[in-house]
């Protein structure tokens, strides 16, 4: 059921309601009820759904989930986990009381609503959901236009956004779902997408799998069109995508603009979403979009305007845990050349130079500082990298309630942060490599490259400002914890350049590990564990949480990044290869790059106490203060995984993740977010698609 009202005052709402009662006679086991509600306040821009189940729906859809193999194993298995305790994640929620149906056909959903007829020939439709301050009562007499029922006159009385009880009319659609094709070619379409309009001159059109894996288009389509008079014709269509909108809740990319054309009618129309943000992240309804949109256009060569419902689904599943993250590089790098463009215009050379409105600088000034300030970090942000900080900082916000599109510029500035780091650590390390491409300061100078790391860091004041400006203590707060990770960055890299060497000669000499390892963990700590707690910190803070969520949050997203910095010493053996990297025969790093500079890491200090002490000295010795020999590098690079010290590094890791999970999950809600970064906890301890297949191709 559908629903599209307006208050005496002017104000638009739409309701779109999915409500399925299933079980088959033959099959055993209790029926399964389902019923969702997406609730959009069009003149506020803001958009909700609410969702509930049933026990047999949720042991249904667990059921699904775990045998589902278009979404990466870890996901599967977090949700699976979540799922087992019989309570399925937010949005959606269980029954409070059994769903009944009456002889009258009435289905009654406990306090949270009931369908029926009251009435001969008129249908009401109460919703009740105090977590989402939903209030709502649909009346309406329905006729039947020859594809579904049409409500002219309904009346919804329901709570504005104000909290008042506010009665506003409209029109509402009740379809029940159809098998039925429209045409040649329409069974091999993506299931689950369409978009049904209906104009302002009593046509009524559908069209069935708009998808969004066809790209801009225009495609082909068949077209179902019912004539005010109930004649009904079946046309092809063309319809092509002219807007898109990536959500940083899933980061999938959906068609908020259709144009839709029709030469049979002389029809030519433009279908523009109402609200962008109308997305359903529901395991009833999957993960898609489905909402109102306006419509606007001609048909038979006259002005025609009216409303339309779109329901279209991402391409594919959630197959591969990395490249899901890393997909939020595309808008965190719109974000970045924002604040980096291409062209060196006034305003942004300005705000990097720390320049305020009145103040100016000459051309070839402007033209000097957006080479030497935006040109070395744009070498590296271009390419793109793993996204995981700011994927995990969105991820924190939606956790806590907390929509993450208003603070894209701010995940922007969380990824800078990270670019920055890169920049001068390549320099301090002499690495040739990253990202796949030279490093930046092979290509600009050390001076120009320094230079430009450390300015990255300030692009986090730069966005804060407009972000948080209207909150004085809350900034203050955010730049507290900000400001303490980069003083442990920077005292974690000190260490890093300082080097482990003599601790590693006296492990070595001893066979005790111990004091090697803790300087390594401290090392990691500092420099990659504090970091990561601040940035998903400050994600915690700008959601509202409270202060044992925040501390919780902390602490997982510590011992997450000290993992990944332990991960990442594991990576270095293979390369630093992805999937991508291979295809192109390219590595993001040169394999075993640690053991070429003669840097102590992880392997190498749990290698201490596993190898037989004489393999282990002749191991140091050929990589002590750097190596060339590429057979030596090799053999110490195959030896410290034979002896099981890739696997010691491993179960580290995870054991440091499970523990801060098990320490700190129950402050947290129970959300699909919540359970996404329990995958992403797992992903950061064993990064299995680095090293998926040895590296054979060439370093470049």
């Amino acid at each position: 059921m559908r629903a599209l009202v307006r208050t005496p005052q002017g104000d638009q709402y739409a309701f779109e309601v999915t409500f399925v009662r299933s079980g088959e006679p033959q099959v055993p086991g209790p029926a399964r009820t389902t019923l969702s509600c997406g609730t959009t306040d069009i003149t506020g821009r803001a958009f909700a759904r609410s969702s509930w189940l049933d026990g047999p729906a949720l042991r249904a859809c667990r059921t699904a989930l775990a045998h589902d193999t278009s979404v990466d194993r870890r996901v599967r298995a977090a949700f699976d986990d979540a799922l087992a305790t019989g309570v399925p994640t937010l949005p959606d929620r269980l029954f409070s009381h059994p769903v009944t149906t009456a002889p009258d056909g009435k289905l009654d959903f406990g306090p949270v609503g009931a369908f029926e007829s009251p009435a001969e020939g008129s249908w009401r439709l109460r919703l009740a959901d105090e977590a989402q301050g939903l209030d709502v009562l649909l009346e309406f007499l329905p006729c039947f236009d020859g594809q579904g029922w049409r409500g002219s006159g309904v009346v919804a009385t329901f709570t504005g956004r104000d909290g008042s009880p506010t009665t506003a009319t409209g029109t509402a659609w009740y379809e029940e779902p159809s098998d039925e094709s429209l045409g040649p070619g329409a069974a091999a379409d993506t299931a689950g997408n369409e978009l049904s309009l209906y104009l302002d001159n009593g046509w009524h059109l559908d069209l069935d799998s708009c998808s969004v894996a066809d790209g801009p288009g225009p495609h082909q389509r068949f077209l179902r069109a019912t004539a005010p008079d109930g004649r009904l014709g079946v046309h092809t269509c063309t319809v092509s995508t002219e807007e898109t909108w990536t959500s940083l809740a899933t980061l999938n990319v959906y068609p908020v603009r259709w144009r839709l054309r029709v030469p049979d009618l002389a029809l030519d129309l433009t279908v523009q979403a109402r609200v962008p943000e109308q997305e359903s992240r529901s395991l009833l309804t999957g993960v898609g979009w489905r909402g109102h949109a306006a419509v606007h256009g001609s048909l038979g060569h006259r002005p025609v305007g009216g409303d339309a419902f779109a329901a279209t689904e991402p391409d594919g599943g959630l197959v591969n845990l990395e490249r899901h993250m890393s997909s939020i590089g595309r808008v965190v790098r719109e974000e970045i050349r924002a604040l980096y463009p291409d062209a060196c215009d006034r305003a942004s050379v300005h705000s990097m130079a720390g320049l305020r409105g009145g103040e100016s600088l000459d051309d070839s000034c402007r033209r000097d500082l957006a080479a030497a300030l935006s040109a070395p970090v744009r070498h590296l942000s271009d390419v793109g990298g793993k996204t995981w900080r700011p994927y995990s900082a969105a991820a924190v916000l939606e956790m806590f309630g907390t929509g993450a599109d208003r603070y894209r510029p701010l995940l922007a500035a969380i990824e800078l942060l990270h670019i920055g780091s890169l920049i001068i650590d390549d320099v301090q390390d002499s690495s040739p490599l990253r990202r796949g491409r030279p490093a930046a300061h092979t290509v600009y100078g050390q001076a120009l490259a320094i230079n430009a790391g450390t300015a990255a860091y300030f692009a986090f004041d730069r966005v804060l400002r407009d972000t948080v400006a209207d909150d004085p203590e809350l900034r203050l707060r955010i730049y507290e914890v900000y400001l303490r990770g980069l003083r442990a960055g920077h005292a974690g890299q000190a260490l890093d350049i300082a080097g482990h060497t003599a601790a590693m000669d006296h492990a070595v000499d001893s066979g005790d590990p111990t004091l090697l390892l803790e300087r390594l963990r401290t090392t990691h700590r500092l420099k990659s564990g504090i970091p990561a707690r601040g940035t998903c910190e400050i994600a915690a803070l700008l959601a509202g949480a409270d202060r044992d969520q925040i501390r919780a949050t902390g602490d997982y997203f510590e011992a997450m990044g000290l993992a990944y910095q332990i991960s990442d010493d594991v990576a270095d053996l293979y390369g630093v290869t992805t999937a991508a990297d291979r295809a192109h025969g390219r590595a993001a790093k040169r394999a075993c790059d640690d053991l070429h500079q003669g840097k102590v890491t992880m392997p190498l200090a749990h290698a201490v106490g596993l190898m037989p002490p004489s393999a282990l000295r002749a191991l140091w010795a050929g990589v002590r203060g750097g190596a060339t020999d590429s057979r030596s590098i090799e053999a110490a690079s195959r030896a410290l995984r034979d002896c099981g010290a890739v696997a010691a590094c491993e179960n580290e890791a995870e054991q440091l993740v499970e523990l801060a999970w098990n320490a700190n999950a129950r402050h947290w809600p129970h959300t699909q977010h919540k359970v996404m970064l329990r995958a992403v906890g797992w992903y950061a301890a064993r990064r299995e698609p680095d090293r998926a297949v040895p590296f054979q191709g060439r370093v470049i």
